[in-house]
């Protein structure tokens, strides 16, 4: 209701939102029918994609790590989704339980704590996905449940243990709506083209990054991947600190950077030379 107060307001000429899809779409569209500019960047599901033989899969786990639960997952440009080549299934999943346990819940006064409450809203959702995982077959790893500040298993804890998930179906709520919270669903593929495949079947186009020493299956990620970011180094590209704001596709967004400082400005032609001579 605010929102919708803000962008009907005559004054208002452009509006940047960073937020949920379902309601920055409807903001976008009474946007566009008061003739408001609008530049909406919304969730993501962002896929992370996993695959070479030399890859090194201590590193890669440590990158992943970081890039799905740093702030407890609460972050639109978040790893929301993992597939992986099927022959570094195991291990990876196995060092990235390792690398999950490693985190510690607390108080944020604590120099050492590396995980934040969860969002009440996301909690409740994340509880959700959890049971339609878990009744469609999925495995928890390890997480999977509330606890509170001092680690202690707690129905009522604003904290969630960070859970990774195997044997995920693509039908899982895991793997078609947002999750943000710290949950990780892993998907192993056979091949590239199912990989891609199954990272553009989301509606969402935020964000994507891609693990492999192989240059041209690199290329090809950056090439068929439906999302506006890639991230193809050592770190998830949303903790790139010079990244502009980049849009999304299908419904993470639309337009990218370069035009974005375009799309909060009145453009206006001046013509200052010669006559014309064609009147």
């Amino acid at each position: 209701e605010m929102m919708e107060r803000f962008v009907s307001d005559s004054r208002v000429g452009a509006v940047v939102w960073y937020g949920d899809s379902d309601v920055g779409l409807k903001l976008w569209s009474d946007a566009v029918g008061r003739r408001t500019q609008m530049a909406p960047e919304l969730a993501g599901s962002d896929p992370c994609f996993v695959w070479g033989k030399d890859v090194d899969l201590r590193k890669a786990a440590e990158v992943i790590t970081k890039g799905r639960f740093l702030g407890s997952g609460q972050a639109c440009m978040a790893i929301k989704r993992l597939i992986v080549q099927d022959s570094l299934y195991s291990e990876l999943v196995s060092l990235l339980v390792e690398e999950a346990k490693k985190l510690k819940v607390g108080l944020p006064s604590d120099p050492t704590v590396s995980l934040s409450p969860v969002g009440i809203t996301a909690l409740y959702l994340l509880i959700d996905q959890m049971k339609d995982a878990v009744a469609k077959g999925a495995k928890i790893e390890t997480g999977g449940y509330r606890v509170n500040y001092l680690d202690e298993p707690d129905p009522a804890g604003l904290f969630y243990k960070p859970t990774i998930v195997t044997n995920v179906s693509l039908d899982m709520r895991l793997m078609t709506e947002e999750v943000f919270a710290p949950a990780l669903p892993v998907y192993p593929v056979k091949s590239v083209d199912e990989a891609i495949a199954v990272a553009n079947q989301s509606r969402f186009g935020l964000r994507s990054s891609v693990i492999t020493d192989d240059i041209e299956i690199r290329q090809r990620w950056i090439k068929e991947i439906e999302t506006a970011g890639v991230g193809t180094g050592d770190d998830h590209l949303y903790y790139d600190p010079y990244m502009p704001h980049l849009g999304g596709y299908k419904d993470s967004g639309i337009i990218g950077g370069k035009y974005f400082t375009t799309m909060l400005s009145r453009m206006k032609y001046v013509h200052a030379g010669p006559e014309t001579g064609f009147l």
